[in-house]
């Protein structure tokens, strides 16, 4: 299956669905390397034009090539996964299980590659990293040539299979920025491993200067492609960006000549402010927080009396675009150098740019609501469903302090929220959100530009239903069997608990104490009889928090740690402090196991985090999974 979609010379999109196991990765790997085995493609790196032997590329399924026949660059792969760690997993199989010797590159966010410990403990280390280029107050920005020298061949000769282990520990010794120097080595790159969030989500495409145009675009985990595709065509827009955007045009208006794109942008801005300030009544009443929703015709229409409509988008679009360009511009000028050879900027246009002082929190809020606009205002009407827009308010409690652990074992101060402190300020806070509805938005983008779209997961069925979804048709689809036979596992749900409450799950019910209560005396029940290793995932930090609190007061939580010990996921924690509690989680039950007991340790997690996604809990670790409140969308 894999050469015949990736060895066909027309547009292809492939979804793969095989059973969860250890071997996932070593499996896809495996058949990469079966195929080179048996010299089905035999590529030249360096002049990018392949020769193939006619017998054994047959035999592969791949169309035979005469050797000095030019077929062109080869497209790019760019392979996907949900985490970092997965990741790894990848390259490890890559580097160990084949003969596969691509030039290659991890790419990463600031957040895992940034090792100036000047930004250490900035929570943003984005906009803190801009603002010391800006200064050229980087000293390992400019070692990122050498470091880029060393990480394509290794001493042989051969190109380096690498990650982004490898790549921060050679940054650290060379003093050297890892993060620059992966994306200058992407340029040239053949295979290139990254967060499947920066091939879908377009902003960060746009970042990362990722073009699909042509490529192999290949996703593992592909179970998360409809939820990650929704968020990445969604957008948060706050109150105080607004505010903060009126005042930055209001500011460049006054002094600066980029005069009628600087008046479009402050227009736009206060049109979402007014919608904002003038909704003071939600039908929709939780706790702290109040909602009204509106559908995409209700914008439309409140928008149309600030005379904003089809036609006027394409020049709020060029306000925007000119935005952009013009703060580029101010940062190549900052550097000494005069920016790029179609500008020919006069000096006074190069005066005006060095006076645009947007910061890059606002323009990316402007840029998101202009890209939302734009497709709203030229859809399908038909297709105005794909959003849906609430306007939110909500209690904003502050942040208080709080120690934490860091990497190195030691105690930190760290900012966090804490609703439940007692005594301390409350604000309010406004939010316009864009709610996308439609995953098939944004992955249609793909699956029409990339050349090849391969999709790979253990848990796609049914793919009818998936597909549609997407709105992409795959020509080639497999499904395999499941690796557990149906006798050795069990699934139900629990309606109701030991005391006949019902388990309502959502939103309304899951911080009531009723609700709590019960929730305790069923996990009680349930670690009781199950051997060593139990699961249980919530679908928020904060609903663990409540939970704790709550069986803290009430005994429930010494209860169940008599049984087993409790261990929580941690929230945004570095990859070290999860590791740890993982390495802990593993220790305890492995105690246990040696001594014959049937204690252990019962992990409390969250949906989409990190314990969900590419963390093998084999045999013991795992004999009983609980999915509590599972998060569909609240409409």
């Amino acid at each position: 299956m894999l050469a015949e979609a990736l060895g066909s010379g027309c547009r292809s999109r492939t979804v793969s669905e095989k059973p969860e196991s250890e071997g996932d990765d070593d499996d896809f790997f495996q058949e990469t390397k079966t195929l080179k085995m048996r010299e089905a493609v035999e590529i030249n790196y360096e002049s990018e034009i392949p020769s193939l032997g006619t017998k054994d590329a047959e035999r592969g399924g791949l169309k035979a090539v005469a050797p000095n026949e030019s077929r062109g660059p080869l497209p790019k792969i760019y392979f996907g996964s949900r985490t970092h760690k997965q990741i790894t997993q990848l390259v490890k199989e890559l580097k160990s299980n084949t003969v596969y010797r691509p030039k290659m590159v991890v790419l990463g966010g600031r957040n895992h590659y940034c090792i100036n410990p000047k930004l250490k403990k900035n929570v943003d280390k984005n906009d803190a990293c801009q603002e010391l280029l800006d200064a050229e107050n980087c000293i390992y920005k400019h070692k990122v040539g050498d470091l880029f020298e060393k990480m394509v061949r290794d001493k042989k000769g051969h190109h380096r299979i690498w990650d982004m282990e490898d790549l921060i520990r050679k940054g650290n010794a060379m003093n050297a920025c890892p993060y620059f120097a992966a994306r200058s080595l992407a340029l040239g790159a053949e295979l290139i491993f990254c967060p499947y969030n920066y091939l879908i989500d377009p902003s960060i495409r746009k970042a990362m200067d990722i073009d699909l145009d042509n490529v192999i675009v290949i996703l593992d985990e592909a179970h998360n492609i409809e939820s990650t595709s929704r968020d990445a065509g969604g957008l948060d827009v706050q109150h105080e960006d607004l505010k903060q955007a009126n005042r930055e045009f209001g500011d460049m208006i006054k002094h600066n000549h980029l005069h009628l794109h600087m008046i479009l942008s402050s227009k736009l801005s206060t049109m979402f402010l007014h919608i904002l300030e003038e909704q003071t009544t939600f039908s929709i009443q939780n706790y702290e927080e109040s909602t009204e929703l509106w559908s995409s015709q209700d914008l439309i229409r409140s928008l149309d009396r600030f005379g904003l409509n089809r036609r006027s988008i394409v020049s709020y679009r060029s306000a925007c675009d000119e935005m952009s360009k013009a703060l580029k511009d101010k940062k190549e000028m900052q550097k000494g150098r005069r920016p790029g050879p179609a500008s020919h900027l006069s000096e006074l246009e190069e005066e005006i740019r060095k006076q645009v002082i947007t910061s890059p929190r606002v323009m990316r809020a402007m840029e998101g609501i202009v890209v939302i606009m734009d497709r709203l205002l030229n859809c399908n009407p038909n297709d105005l469903d794909d959003y849906k827009i609430a306007l939110v308010e909500s209690v904003d409690r502050g942040w208080v302090q709080e120690d934490v652990e860091d990497s190195d074992d030691n105690q930190k101060k760290k900012k966090t929220r804490n609703p439940f402190r007692q005594g301390h300020s409350v604000q309010k806070k406004k939010e316009i959100l864009f709610w996308c509805l439609n995953p098939g938005v944004i992955f249609r983008t793909i699956s029409t530009r990339a050349r090849s779209v391969i999709l790979t997961s253990g848990t796609l069925s049914p793919l009818d239903s998936f597909a549609s979804e997407l709105q992409t048709s795959f020509s080639i689809t497999l499904e395999a069997d499941h690796v557990v036979d149906t006798s050795h596992v069990w699934a139900g749900v629990l309606p109701l608990g030991p005391t006949k409450v019902r388990l309502d799950g959502t939103y309304k019910s899951v911080n009531t104490f009723e609700f709590q209560d019960e929730l305790g005396r069923v996990i009680e029940r349930v670690i009781e009889t199950t051997p060593h290793g139990v699961l249980c995932f919530v679908s928020s930090y904060s609903i663990i928090d409540n939970l704790m609190n709550r069986w803290q007061q009430t005994g429930q939580y010494n209860k169940l740690s008599a049984i087993k010990e409790v261990i929580l996921e941690p929230r945004k924690a570095t990859n070290e402090v999860f590791d740890k509690t993982l390495k802990r989680f593993y220790t305890i039950i492995a105690d246990e196991v040696a001594k014959g007991s049937n204690g252990g340790a019962l992990l409390f997690a969250v949906y989409r985090g990190k314990c969900s996604e590419g963390i093998d809990f084999t045999d013991s670790n795992c004999r009983a999974v609980l999915a509590v409140s599972i998060p569909f969308p609240s409409l």
